[in-house]
C-alpha cells in the first residue's frame, strides 16, 4: 500500500474531530471519503498534510513516517487541493500553475509537468494568460487540481471538488479526476456528493462523527441500501411500498 493511516486522532480543544481513524490508499487507485458536514473528512486531509495537529496515531507513505510540517509533506509527495479552490485570482493561469511547482528545482521537469496539465485540461491552455479570478467555477477547480499536479505528487488529495458547481460542471470535474488517475496519479477524494464520489472511486470509507462506520468498493457501497438512504435520499423499500 502507498499511504497508510493508523489510529489517527485529531482534537480541537476538548472536541475530538477524528477518533482513531485507520485506512489505506493503494498505489494508482482513487479512494473516496464520504460523509455529512462535520464528519471529519477535511480534518483527516489536514492531518495528513500537516495543517492540523495530530493528537495520536501514525501516517506513513511507502512505510516512511509522514512529517507534520506542510512543506515537508509536499516534498515527500503528498499534495492537497483545498476546499473552495483558492486559486490566486490576480495571477494568470500559468502563473498559478508555476506556483504549484515552488518546491521543485528541475526546470525541464516543471516544463514537462506544465504540458501534462495542459493535455489533461485543454481549457487551461486556451486561458493560460487569463487572470484566474475571471475563470468559471469549473475552470478554477481544474486550475486548482492542475496546480496540485505541478508538485508531481505521489498522492493528490482533493477536498470537495464539486462544491458550488452546477451539475454539468461537476460531471466535467469528475471526468478530469478519472483521467488524471488513468495517467497514474493516486487520488484521495473527499466529497459530500456521495453518488459522484462512489461512481468514480475504487474504494471508499464512510465517516460519521470522526469514525469510519463503513468501507468497501465504490460500486458496492453505491448499491448499498443504507448508503442510498443516508446519503442519496432514498426511502427504504418497506416504507416506499407502503405509500
Amino acid at each position: 500500500m502507498l499511504l497508510k493511516i493508523r489510529d489517527l486522532v485529531v482534537k480541537y480543544g476538548a472536541v475530538s474531530a477524528l477518533q482513531g481513524i485507520s485506512l489505506k490508499v493503494d498505489d494508482g487507485r482513487i479512494v473516496a471519503l464520504i460523509g455529512a458536514n462535520g464528519a471529519g473528512k477535511t480534518s483527516l486531509l489536514n492531518a495528513i498534510s500537516g495543517v492540523a495537529k495530530r493528537s495520536g496515531g501514525s501516517i506513513t507513505l511507502d512505510g516512511r513516517p509522514v512529517p507534520d510540517a506542510p512543506h515537508k509533506v509536499v516534498e515527500m509527495g503528498i499534495v492537497q487541493v483545498p476546499e473552495g479552490r483558492r486559486v490566486f485570482p490576480s495571477l494568470a493561469v500559468e502563473e498559478n500553475l508555476l506556483a504549484g511547482a515552488m518546491t521543485r528545482k528541475d526546470k525541464a521537469g516543471i516544463s514537462a509537468s506544465m504540458q501534462e496539465v495542459y493535455q489533461l485540461f485543454p481549457r487551461l491552455l486556451e486561458r493560460r494568460n487569463q487572470l484566474a479570478g475571471t475563470l468559471s467555477g469549473g475552470e478554477q477547480q481544474m486550475l486548482a487540481i492542475g496546480r496540485g499536479l505541478m508538485a508531481k505528487p505521489r498522492v493528490l488529495m482533493i477536498d470537495e471538488p464539486s462544491l458550488g458547481l452546477a451539475p454539468l460542471l461537476i460531471r466535467d470535474v469528475m471526468r478530469c479526476i478519472e483521467r488524471l488517475n488513468d495517467s497514474g496519479t493516486t487520488v484521495l477524494l473527499v466529497e459530500q456528493n456521495a453518488s459522484k464520489a462512489l461512481a468514480v472511486c475504487d474504494h471508499a470509507y464512510v465517516l460519521e462523527t470522526g469514525k469510519i462506520v463503513m468501507e468497501g468498493e465504490g460500486q458496492a457501497l453505491l448499491s448499498d441500501p443504507r448508503i442510498r438512504e443516508a446519503y442519496l435520499g432514498e426511502k427504504p423499500e418497506r416504507e416506499a411500498s407502503s405509500r
